[in-house]
């Protein structure tokens, strides 16, 4: 299945669960064994259901060996949208030495012709090690194994037995996002910080807190009946596709999405216009990636600012229960009660915190962020033909966070699906598009970007100071005894001003802590680097003289994003919203 996404379903993308296969290249009773197949599939399924917002499509990891490899991939590319990644122990012709008939390389062939992905995992010491590489690689990357096995032990390195032990033994790291949610025990945990630990909400578990399970494991005897057996430890790992289930099924207008696609669209054309690249098939490219990019846009925008309205919050409530309680005990001593405006303020700022750590406001804001600018400069890779599986390139964004991995299947997925082009022909156009609209226009991002979080950071650097500079005075003023409290009644200039001197350092400290949590000053640093460098990527792209050149500096200024990407994603994460 060809998937494509268009505006009526708002660009949401299908979750591909992972099959790897290994298993004997002689087989007693295929059609026995291909029922038994069909059964551990539809077991698959039950484990693993889709939502209304986010079907499950299946992808096979086969290297394609005669036997128990073909027949499982047969089988899975028999389901609605399935497709096949292929990695190869040895190159081609040198694999094809290990098939006996030209029929079964004939086979080898129509089934490779159909692959995803093909990977060629590069020379071995011998041609059993090869074998054993490329099964290892088939566990290390799927969700669930399927083995066509007689139960025996292995007869050669890299056999059947060694492969299904290998995945007994492997673990899949869950991260600390994993955990089960403990609701009544956080609420407790939450409020005790918030007296003895400046509300530490969350506990942040250490390596050895992660949770660890077998590879699920579906193994079919090749003697007898040919029974099912399940090993499937703590079962298979359905965080990536509950945390893109949640991005599907968020809420999205569908006149708002049609009015922004249509506005990104009308960009794309007319900066085509005005490069003279008319030539271009950006038509059918941005047909393509819009309503991904604007469904991951409109929700960054979306959970980025009810991040900021609690974030901000957060800090100025707890200024404010300062304020109040300082104003009821200097200007209403008699009446304690008003205290509860203290009470009530720091309800308010625990509930909201709360209410964005439950909804992940933070997480949301900057994975959604990360997916929408991969797929903004997916536009621009696709429009100059860059070949193979960018995905890859995002797994070091994570640093290790399973919590992260649906990013990369989300955009692996929607980049698989991108059209073909040809550029031969307009070498020239292109690289006048790339300059103008893709790199140039990140450049001047990047340097407005660094002026404007420059100028941020100041101003609140400034407001702190006053607010201190305040307290200073206030403070002096009361101690020197230069204003008297002449006044009968229960206002007084001496209480106003020990009234300032508590509550102006507590205004101080909130805006601070705006300061720090946005990180204006290492942003606005590092946006200036990346105009820097970008600045000399586009020098690079102006002198490209062939289509490969410019693809060639394509990816390079691809990497150069993704790095800056990444520096953000990573100074960004550690601001969950909290209390102060």
């Amino acid at each position: 299945m060809n998937y494509q996404s268009n505006t009526s379903d708002q660009g949401r993308i299908p979750f591909r669960l992972r099959i790897g296969v290994t298993g004997h290249r002689r087989l007693p009773d295929e059609g026995a064994l291909a029922e038994q197949v069909k059964r551990a599939l539809q077991r698959i399924r039950e484990l693993v259901p889709s939502s209304p917002h986010t079907p499950i499509l299946f992808t096979v990891i086969s290297p394609l060996a005669e036997g128990a490899d073909r027949l499982v991939a047969r089988e899975v590319l028999r389901n609605d949208g399935a497709d096949l990644e292929v990695p190869l122990p040895l190159p081609r012709e040198e694999y094809l030495r290990d098939f006996q008939s030209d029929e079964s390389k004939r086979e080898f062939d129509a089934l490779l012709s159909q692959a995803r992905e093909v990977t060629e995992l590069g020379p071995s010491e011998s041609r059993e090690k090869a074998y054993e590489s490329v099964g290892h690689y088939v566990v290390d990357h799927c969700d669930v194994l399927i083995a066509l096995w007689d139960g025996e032990p292995s007869r050669g390195q890299g056999g059947t037995a060694e492969i299904v032990e290998y995945a007994r033994a492997s673990v899949k790291q869950r991260g600390p996002n994993d955990h089960p949610r403990r609701g009544l025990w956080n609420l407790i945990e939450h409020a005790h910080g918030f007296i003895r630990r400046c509300c530490t909400f969350k506990r942040k578990p250490s390596t050895s807190d992660a949770q660890h399970s077998r590879v699920p494991l579906f193994w079919i005897s090749t003697k007898g009946g040919h029974q099912l057996v399940e090993e499937l430890g703590n079962g298979i790992n359905t965080m990536p596709l509950r945390q893109l289930d949640d991005y599907n099924r968020a809420k999205i207008t569908q006149e708002d999405m049609e009015q922004q696609i249509g506005e990104y669209r009308g960009q794309l054309l007319s900066a085509a216009q005005q490069s003279n690249a008319g030539g271009l098939p950006l038509q059918v490219i941005s047909e393509w990636v819009s309503p991904f990019y604007v469904r991951a846009d409109l929700l960054a925008m979306h959970y980025q600012n009810w991040y900021y309205i609690l974030s901000n919050a957060s800090f100025l409530l707890a200024a404010g229960a300062v304020a109040a309680v300082a104003g009821q005990v200097l200007f209403a001593p008699g009446t304690p009660q008003l205290a509860g405006i203290e009470v009530g303020l720091m309800l308010i700022l625990l509930v909201g915190v709360l209410v964005g750590r439950r909804c992940h406001f933070h997480d949301r804001w900057i994975s959604y962020r990360f997916l929408a600018e991969r797929f903004r400069s997916a536009f621009f890779l696709a429009l100059a033909g860059l070949p193979g599986h960018r995905e890859a390139s995002l797994e070091r964004v994570s640093l290790g966070q399973s919590s992260e991995e649906w990013v990369r299947r989300a955009f692996g997925e929607v980049w698989s699906r991108r059209p073909r082009v040809n550029c031969q022909s307009s070498a020239q156009e292109l690289r006048q598009f790339l300059v103008d609209d893709w790199i140039d226009d990140q450049r001047g991002f990047h340097e407005s970007a660094h002026h404007k979080y420059k100028a941020r950071d100041l101003r609140l650097s400034l407001g702190a100071v006053a607010f201190f500079a305040a307290t200073l005075v206030a403070a002096a003023l009361h101690a020197s005894g230069v204003v008297e409290d002449t006044s009968s009644g229960p206002l007084s200039w001496a209480d106003l001003l020990v009234f300032l001197a508590i509550t102006m350092p507590a205004l101080g400290a909130a805006v601070g802590g705006i300061r720090g949590e946005r990180e204006y000053l290492r942003n606005s640093e590092r946006y200036e680097q990346m105009a820097r460098h970008l600045e000399g990527a586009k020098k690079r792209m102006e002198n490209a003289r062939d289509i490969e050149a410019v693809r060639t500096v394509a990816e390079e200024a691809e990497n150069l994003m993704l790095e800056e990407n990444r520096d953000w994603f990573i100074v960004m994460r550690p601001h969950e919203i909290r209390a102060p």
